[in-house]
């Protein structure tokens, strides 16, 4: 059985294809203890979020 963690991983990371090349992850607040398994969580729901179109670019986080 695959896990969560594995499911993003092959995402962000294929084996063959185009690969993410750079990705940060802030975590803070309510987040700072989060556990590998949340930021997977986390990071799977922003990846629905980009293929359906709902994500918004944001370009400047000075303001956000």
């Amino acid at each position: 059985m695959t896990t969560l963690i594995d499911r993003v991983a092959d995402i962000l990371y294929p084996e063959e294809g185009l690969a993410t090349a750079d990705i940060k992850f802030f975590c803070a607040g309510d987040h700072d203890n989060m556990t590998a398994e949340g930021l997977a969580q986390i990071v799977h729901r922003a990846l629905i979020h980009v293929d359906n179109g709902t994500a918004k670019p944001v370009n400047d986080l000075t303001g956000y």
